[in-house]
């Protein structure tokens, strides 16, 4: 027969190996936890590196289609007007009201726009008030 202290001392051990298990599982799923979510970051990271180069894809193509289409309207109109240069004289010179209606397209590409870094400013813009 086991005396109870005898008794005792084998329970605590059962107690701390019992612990030291679920320690040791805690931190192998902490391991896996902080794996999975590295993973899944660097996952996140790539998606983001891969739209943003899409994007910038996107971006450059809008840039060409943009210049094909100027040069296209340009070739136009000097198929159907002759020299653009003296066409563009004197439809950036006329008011609006004068110009034929097929040259407001080359109106609207010779004016510079809002977002133009270039564009000259309105006399309203330069007063200060």
């Amino acid at each position: 027969m086991t005396t109870i202290s005898g008794r005792i001392q084998v329970e605590e051990a059962n107690l701390k190996m019992k612990e030291l298990h679920q320690r040791q599982v805690i931190e192998r799923q902490l391991e896996r936890t902080e794996t999975d979510y590295k993973k899944r970051l660097g996952e996140m990271e790539e998606g983001k590196r891969s739209e943003k180069a899409e994007l910038q894809r996107r971006l450059e193509m809008l840039k060409a289609e943009t210049e094909l289409e100027r040069a296209v309207t340009l070739l136009r109109f000097e198929e159907d007007f002759g020299d653009i240069f003296d066409a563009a004289g004197s439809v950036k010179e006329k008011p609006i009201s004068e110009i034929s209606s097929d040259m407001l397209p080359l109106r609207d590409y010779l004016t510079p726009t809002v977002h133009s870094p270039c564009r000259p400013r309105a006399e309203s813009e330069s007063k200060i008030p």
